[in-house]
């Protein structure tokens, strides 16, 4: 009974040593199937050495087309009339006829400067022409009776004498209005300038330094951004197996351990033959599971000391490695166990094979728990990625306010020209009111001449005694004055600032109640009649282009879904300094109502077009080093073939020399060929 209940324990310890082969194999499979890594050329040469697997791949045919080699500029729409508005007088702005926006036509009055002084100054001069033509007319009259003595007109007198005072009174009145109207002295003017140039010093500065630290701020963040991505995508590799995967392994191993214990509680059972041999298979099935285990436990070394697998997918091998030598040395015993028959060793022996489960299910336990720590340093990953792009933003913002910094700058510049124009009218104020005072002593001195002939005049002694001199003197203060009257006239008229040609107003410089002196723009007008685009010229292209006049095909923002065909009017020579690119100008043959000069548009311009190119795309270049090359599949094998390559268009490429039209190149699965290698077409795509 005893022999017969040994062969029974035997058969079923031949049995479970059947079963635990086949869960090592699936294991196996599941890490291998469950695993992605990169290949060499090497290691594929080496893989196609043990098997003949051909390798999936998409190919697609070569084509031949007419393909052109366009050349894209951007830039804006502009107008040929673009005139900005000025005063050709000094003044200060009492009124403003048109706002950003509006249409005006030519010879519209667009702004009115206040004309009241030069209304006063008019008079003046009107009176100093009269009183100088009644001084002209009296000498004359008097030259005529020269040397005669005449009986004293007092009448006459009494007039030299009121015009005179008149005269004085006039150039009181206008010293006065020109002392209100100058505001501030020169030395004033002068202060303010400088405190204007020392608030554009501090701003450039400050400018200077909030450039420096945004530019530092948005490297740090970009060097952080990308180092937290970079954790992350490693964290993610980290995780390797999926849930579903580790609790199978734990459950299997689990399923081990109950199947070891019942070998144990059988193992003082023998065995038949039949059960002996089965133990033997059992053996050499565990072993061949070990080696395979182990040679992909190697495989794996071998590719992580390259970084071409992660930690986990590392550790995963290991693991499986360990749990298929327990497997082969549980079977050994297990054979022993059949081919000697129940003894104390046997038992001992058994119980190693629990103890040898149970560590495979402490083992399967632990992978759980490191995948749960990976799962918690993924969440830490994302996490630092979300505080490194929010740091990100904010350097962002750093560049904002650098922008802001430059406008400050700007308009400490502003102030700078209004003080520098405030000082230039204080120093015209001075000489105005140094010249009415000059005026007012001569207009005193002929009051006190003119009272001097009044008295003269009423003793009766007075006797004509006039130079030819004094007649053309006379007349030449005539002259004067009469030019005086015509300037002032003149300013009059300049004071109502009119539209030179007709458009709209793009740029109001100018408000009410602000002064305005010759060439300062107030107003800027552009007209839409004529129109071109302006675009910039990488300077790689500028000879393929400045060789002639060429189509250009125009692209503009504000009317999306239209194409305006033109032509390269005119490309200027010398490159901008600052982005080394030439500007391209090209007329455009229609026009449309919503294409505005200022709209950034772009433009393309075909420079060269060849017919029946032979064409691949571009994502089935290989290259080394200087050399290009493409994998041509011929039944079933692909075969690298260099290739000599012509122009790029999109994503497609001119091949000049190396293929043939029709043949089949790989365009997916490139990476894993190599000359020669067999190969399986799951796909063939159109050009």
């Amino acid at each position: 009974m005893v022999g017969i209940k040994r062969v029974c324990s035997a058969r079923h310890i031949t049995q479970l040593l059947i079963a635990f082969a086949i869960i090592a194999l699936s294991l196996i499979g599941m890490w291998r199937m469950g695993r992605h890594r990169t290949l060499s050329e090497g290691q594929l040469e080496a893989a196609g050495e043990k098997g003949t697997e051909a390798v999936p791949v998409e190919v697609v045919p070569v084509s031949s087309q007419d393909i052109r080699r366009e050349i894209e500029v951007t830039g804006s729409i502009k107008s040929e009339d673009d005139v900005n508005v000025g005063s050709e007088i000094s003044g200060k702005v009492a009124f403003v006829g048109a706002e950003e926006g509006d249409f005006v036509r030519a010879g519209d009055v667009l702004i009115r400067l206040d004309d009241s002084t030069l209304q006063a100054q008019l008079r003046q001069a009107k009176a100093a022409y009269e009183s100088a033509m009644a001084q002209y007319e009296q000498l004359r009259l008097a030259k005529e009776l020269e040397g005669t003595k005449v009986g004293t007109d007092l009448k006459t007198a009494q007039a030299q004498l009121s015009t005179a005072q008149a005269r004085a009174r006039e150039l009181k009145v206008a010293l006065e209005l020109t002392e209100k109207e100058t505001g501030i002295s020169v030395e004033q003017a002068k202060a303010n300038l400088e405190a204007a140039k020392a608030f554009l010093s501090q701003a450039e500065e400050q400018a200077k330094i909030a450039d420096e630290q945004a530019e530092t701020e948005l490297k740090r963040a970009e060097a952080a951004l990308r180092a937290a991505r970079e954790r992350l995508a490693m964290a993610e590799e980290g995780v390797g197996a999926t849930d579903e995967q580790v609790e199978a392994q734990v459950q299997q191993a689990q399923a081990q351990l109950a199947s070891a214990k019942a070998l144990f509680d059988k193992a003082r059972k023998g065995a038949r033959t039949q059960e002996r041999e089965q133990a033997r298979q059992a053996v050499a099935q565990a072993r061949a599971n070990f080696e395979l285990a182990q040679a992909e436990f190697e495989r794996a070394k071998f590719l992580y000391e390259r970084g071409a697998i992660s930690r986990s997918q590392l550790d995963q091998a290991k693991q499986l490695y360990e749990v298929a030598k327990a497997n082969y040395e549980s079977a050994k015993q297990m054979l022993s166990l059949v081919e000697e028959g129940t003894r104390p060793e046997d038992i001992r022996a058994a119980e190693e094979a629990v103890k040898q489960a149970e560590a495979g299910v402490k083992l399967a336990e632990a992978a759980r728990v490191k995948k749960s720590t990976v799962r918690r340093e993924l969440e830490i990953a994302k996490a630092q990625l979300a505080e490194a792009e929010a740091l990100y933003n904010l350097a962002k913002v750093s560049m904002a306010r650098k922008r802001i910094s430059a406008l400050q700058v700007e308009s400490a510049r502003v102030q700078v020209k209004n003080a520098e124009l405030a000082l230039q009218l204080a120093k015209e104020g001075e000489r105005r009111r140094q010249m009415l005072k000059e005026q007012l002593e001569a207009a005193l001195a002929a009051v006190k001449q003119a009272e001097a002939l009044v008295e003269l005049a009423s003793a009766g002694n007075l006797r004509v005694g006039i130079s030819r001199q004094q007649v053309e003197a006379a007349r030449a203060a005539v002259d004067s004055a009469r030019a005086q009257v015509q300037s002032l006239e003149t300013q009059l008229v300049k004071t109502k600032i009119r539209a030179p040609i007709s458009g709209y107003v793009a740029e109001r410089r100018v408000d009410v109640g602000e002064t305005v002196i010759p060439g300062m723009p107030l107003l800027r007008l552009v007209s839409m009649e004529r129109i071109y685009f302006e675009g910039e010229l990488p300077e790689i292209e500028y000879e393929s282009v400045s060789n002639g006049r060429m189509r250009v095909t125009v692209r503009v923002d504000s009317v999306p879904g239209m194409e305006f065909e033109g032509y390269t009017e005119r490309i200027i020579p010398v490159a901008i300094e600052a982005t080394r690119k030439f500007v391209v100008r090209v007329k455009l043959m229609r026009l449309h109502q919503f294409i505005i000069p200022g709209s950034f548009a772009r433009g393309r311009m075909m420079v060269e077009e060849i017919r029946g190119a032979i064409v691949i795309p571009s994502a089935c270049i290989l290259r080394d080093r200087e050399k290009s090359y493409v994998f041509v599949v011929e039944q079933g094998v692909a075969k690298r073939r260099e290739v000599k390559l012509g122009i790029e268009v999109g994503e497609k490429i001119q091949v000049v020399d190396g293929l043939n039209v029709g043949e089949l190149i790989v365009i997916s699965g490139q990476d894993k060929l190599h000359d020669g290698a067999r190969v399986r077409i799951i796909r063939k795509r159109n050009v």
